[in-house]
Formats: structure tokens, sequence, C-alpha cells
């Protein structure tokens, strides 16, 4: 099983047993679901009990203003971590699945945290040259500026 269905396994496990899908929300955008009951706004977190077989849902991130959305967030316990599209998770088809039984009834939380990327007012980085913000021993150790 590759780490992605190891994910949504997991996740279906937790939600099984009453787990909670916590939303995390940066500055920057909000995090729509497709049926619109999952919904999460800017600067917010946003805990739903998932508790039934039937659960479905498709999250996007979507940025404010300049802002854009780049992906969701890899971090302990997160769902869709590194992929920078839609986050699909489902319930579907787990009831016949013996290997869930014993985390059935936990409180875990798992999470879906967006990230954002506001570029700087103005569309510069400061006023210095880049080559002043570069740290040298990097340089050295054979990174390059691209």
């Amino acid at each position: 099983m590759n780490l992605r269905g190891f994910v949504a396994v997991l996740f279906a496990a937790c939600l099984l047993g009453g787990c909670k899908l916590v939303i995390v929300v940066p500055e920057g955008g909000s995090v729509k679901s497709q049926s619109g009951d999952r919904d999460c706004a800017e600067g917010m977190t946003c805990p739903f009990d998932i508790r039934d077989l039937t659960f479905s849902d498709v999250f996007e991130g979507v940025g404010k203003g300049d802002s854009r959305f780049l992906g969701w967030k890899i971090r302990p316990r997160g769902l869709c971590g590194g992929n920078p599209g839609p986050c699909a998770l489902s319930t579907a088809g787990l009831a016949a699945n013996p290997n869930l039984l014993g985390i059935l009834d936990t409180d875990e939380e798992f999470y879906l945290e967006a990230v954002f990327f506001s570029p700087p007012s103005g569309g510069a980085i400061g006023n210095r040259r880049a080559g002043e913000c570069l740290n040298p021993q990097l340089l050295a150790a054979g990174s390059t500026l691209e």
C-alpha cells in the first residue's frame, strides 16, 4: 500500500471511531469543501466530527487577493501533505475491513492544513541585492542561487 493509501485508510479508520478532521487555515485564504458543509475561513481552525461510513468530501484551498494556495502542509497527523491540489477524503467501503477494528474507538485528530503564499507588497523583497541575503557557507557547501 502506498503512503497516500495508508493515510486514507488510517484517516478512514479514525472516522469510523468518531475522530475529528481539523482544518487549519492561516492568513491568506480559506478552505472550501465540495459539499459546502465543511468550509473554513481565513485565520480559523475548524474541527469536524465525522462518525459515519458515508463521509466523502473534497477540499480545496482558495487564495485571497494576491495570495495563492500552494498545497497542504506536511505535518504530524496531516492529510494530503505536500499535495498541491484538491484533497479527497472518504470512508466509502470500510465497514467490511477487519484490519480497522482495533482503532475504531479512538479520539484521534487528523489535520488538513492549507499553505498560502503572499507576495511582498510592491513585488520586491526588501531593497537589498539578493547576494546580501545569502549565507556564504551554503554557497561553499555547493548550493546554487536560482
